[in-house]
């Protein structure tokens, strides 16, 4: 258990056979570690006995080889600095990866959960292929237990997340982490999306997770074909089936963490296949019960986790190690999804487009507009892909994660008129300004909305939430710099000077809240004419002409961002614009 770790909350799993330091770190045990192949070895029958929870941290090291990773990659002061800057944020602003992070079933002490929080930032900096793979987010948390010190704990989700992208090399492209692998990249570094069967942990990509979902289907379909069908049918209604959840949450809030700690260690030498075992075991546990359930509410109560308190057994785990699991082909593979998966297809696109995890990708609606648009074939933003929503949806509030999106405005069916813009989107809080050049995709985050008469334009206005973004050629964030400038924590070094120096120090401190009050707090202006977004050091983050077909983009104070085309040019035409409302 490590030092960041609350005692009160953790708890440790019962081991029925009882093993020495030597077992798991003698010379015979490195031998295993070293390995290509762990899951082949003695190793995957070891661990699933479960490991002593005071060497836990110590063997995972071993498993996911820390000792061997360059210093560049497991550094976590290094990291933080290449990853944030100078300052390194108190209240840090992860990516979610679409994933959850399970604070409240787990044992992070504040301490702890801030650490974890920064190792996501740095996997997102650091791998900016990353962009959705739930499992990143609950893993993080998980490992934070158990390893040793901040160093290792990066080391370990460093070589998770390089693991998970073994055979395509995708994830070990940012320029920023060395790595030989990089020289057999074609063309001095294009790379390959992986196929669906190349994923070794986890996948990575997703439709490959939604192909993990159905993989799962189809072991519990050629296991229990009837448990199968009544499940699927009971869930016809829902946005995604429960084990789907199951399996990027590693059972967190399912089962006792007890039985998810020995599920961690499995996982770490097996992969994909524990969760599946556990997964089949769990349903094989209730299938009679299952059976006569006759709502999804009744289904949901025989897998809740006070229901499921008996799994805390040597027992369950012993029923989880039995279940087999096909070759990777035949569950990794889209080709022979069952159709009796909620009625899904894997070239149904309309359906396709409602099996998603909830909260990584918003809802898109549009106003009935049915003078220039038949409704019906409405598919959302002309410009968006979903991997862009997936990134954009981290980025937002978390407030705001819950509500849908309605386009309430697009130059392909409105026109380039500022006015019109502002006529479909008055009054309407916040909103999502999306620009489309010919190399590039870029756009603001509006907290406010825009003003209703002649006082309020030509001035600057809105609040810290505000910001900007790009999203093609690359992902990148750009918040308010009072956001990533922590007061609090200014405040709290004042303290660390002599009395003194306290007065020099106060008058600092006023300054920069100066600074932020009146040179880098230029949200949003609006005029008749045209929008800025951003301003501060004679430049705009983002203005936009009148007919909307021109534009300009520089470094501004308030958001301290690069121009936004991603290529250093600041002027642009612009091919389309597409605002957002959202709707609560």
């Amino acid at each position: 258990m490590a030092k960041w770790v609350d005692s009160g909350r953790f708890q440790a799993d019962l081991i029925s056979k009882q093993t020495t330091e030597d077992y798991w770190l003698g010379t015979s045990a490195t031998k295993l570690y070293n390995m290509p192949e762990l899951e082949k070895t003695k190793l995957a029958t070891m661990v699933r006995l479960g490991i002593p929870n005071h060497l836990r941290g110590r063997v995972y090291a071993k498993i996911l080889k820390v000792d061997k990773m360059d210093e560049f990659e497991k550094n976590f002061e290094m990291a933080t600095k290449r990853t944030y800057g100078a300052i390194i944020p108190k209240s840090p602003l992860p990516p979610t990866f679409g994933g959850r992070a399970h604070q409240s079933n787990l044992a992070l002490s504040a301490e702890g959960v801030l650490m974890a929080e920064h190792i996501l930032c740095i996997l997102g900096h650091d791998f900016p292929s990353l962009e959705y793979c739930p499992f990143v987010t609950t893993l993080t948390m998980l490992l934070c237990h158990h390893m040793d010190c901040e160093n290792d704990a990066l080391g370990a989700m460093v070589s998770v997340v390089k693991q998970a992208f073994t055979t395509s090399l995708a994830g070990v492209t940012s320029p920023r982490i060395p790595s030989p692998s990089l020289k057999s990249l074609p063309d001095g570094g294009e790379v390959v999306k992986p196929k669906a069967r190349d994923w070794k942990l986890f996948p990575t990509y997703r439709k490959d997770v939604r192909y993990m979902s159905r993989g799962f289907s189809n072991l519990l379909y050629a296991t229990y074909p009837k448990v199968h069908q009544h499940m699927t049918g009971l869930q016809s209604s829902s946005s995604e089936p429960m084990w789907s959840r199951w399996l990027t949450d590693f059972y967190v809030g399912t089962l006792p963490q007890t039985v998810v700690w020995r599920i961690v260690d499995s996982f770490l030498v097996e992969g994909y296949k524990t969760l599946y075992r556990v997964g089949i075991a769990l349903i094989g546990l209730r299938k009679e019960a299952v059976l006569k359930s006759s709502s999804l509410s009744g289904l949901d109560s025989l897998f809740s986790a006070e229901a499921l308190s008996d799994t805390a057994s040597e027992a369950f785990l012993s029923a989880v190690w039995s279940v087999r699991v096909p070759a990777a082909a035949d569950v990794r593979s889209g080709a022979h999804l069952h159709s009796a998966l909620l009625g899904l297809s894997v070239n149904d696109d309309l359906h396709e487009t409602h099996f998603r995890f909830q909260r990584a990708v918003p809802k898109l609606t549009r106003t009935i507009d049915t003078q220039h648009t038949d409704p019906s074939t409405f598919k959302g933003s002309a410009i968006l892909k979903e991997e862009h929503w997936i990134v954009f949806w981290s980025w937002i509030p978390p407030k705001m994660r819950m509500a849908d999106l309605e386009l309430v405005f697009t130059t392909r069916d409105h026109g380039h008129s500022i006015s019109t813009l502002f006529n479909r989107t008055m009054a309407r809080k916040p909103l999502m300004l999306i620009v489309e050049t010919q190399t590039s995709v870029f756009g603001a985050f509006l907290s406010e909305p825009w003003p209703e008469d002649d006082s309020g334009r030509g001035m600057y206005y809105g609040t810290g939430e505000t910001f900007l973004f790009t999203l093609a050629p690359f992902a990148k964030l750009y918040p308010w710099v009072g956001r990533v400038d922590d007061d609090n924590q200014d405040q709290d070094n004042l303290d660390q000077f002599e009395p003194e120096e306290q007065e020099v120090a106060h008058a600092a401190l006023a300054a920069k809240k100066d600074y932020l009050r009146y040179q880098a707090s230029m949200f949003i202006m609006a005029r008749r004419n045209e929008i800025t977004v951003g301003g501060g050091g004679g430049e705009e983050g983002l203005w936009l002409n009148e007919d909307l077909s021109y534009g300009r983009t520089g470094p501004c104070l308030t958001f301290e961002n690069s121009p936004l085309t991603g290529n250093q040019q600041k002027q642009f035409d612009c091919l389309n614009v597409e605002c957002f409302a959202f709707v609560s």
